[in-house]
């Protein structure tokens, strides 16, 4: 696949199987509310996810630009092959890179975990939502290591193909 980063695009029809699946997972956790990026295909995925939970009213995401993907810059659109060629600082699926190393445009895995956590703590103190009670993370691709990694506002977190592949409780899941 490509990099995405802040490039907006549709989710595709394994995506769209995948929300609606993890919507069906999560109905009978008790959620009060979503907050996703303000990209269209997370708006999408969290509109998806809300309206398979069957919720009456149906909860809406709630959109924030600090929930954003991380910023790749000048590496947005490249595959990963082309990205680790072209920038191999910037991440490696094989070795450890430089947490501070951000791709010309765009930010670091230090600055990117930073702005998610700072965002999830401002909305955990935020006294118009009042006690939020466990916050449960759902998120896709490079968002998993900035909310599993959290100050501890997030108590699970697993990322979309993990919910829909396998049911992390092992009474539901039958075994």
């Amino acid at each position: 696949g490509r990099i995405q980063g802040h490039l907006d695009s549709d989710l595709t029809e394994e995506g769209i199987s995948q929300a609606i699946a993890c919507g069906q997972h999560l109905a009978a956790e008790p959620i009060e509310a979503f907050y996703s990026s303000d990209m269209g295909r997370a708006q999408h995925t969290a509109r998806l996810i809300a309206e398979s939970m069957n919720r009456r009213p149906a909860l809406s995401a709630i959109a924030s630009p600090a929930l954003r993907e991380r910023a790749f810059g000048e590496g947005e659109g490249l595959t990963y092959t082309e990205m680790d060629a072209t920038f191999p600082e910037a991440f490696s699926r094989e070795r450890a890179v430089d947490e501070h190393y951000a791709v010309p445009g765009g930010e670091s895995k230090r600055q990117f975990h930073d702005r998610v956590t700072a965002a999830l703590g401002e909305l955990a103190q935020d006294d118009e939502l009042g006690d939020l009670g466990p916050v449960r993370g759902v998120r896709r691709g490079a968002g998993a290591h900035a909310v599993a990694q959290g100050d501890g506002h997030v108590v699970g977190s697993q990322d979309v193909e993990d919910l829909v592949d396998r049911d992390p409780d092992p009474a539901r899941a039958g075994g």
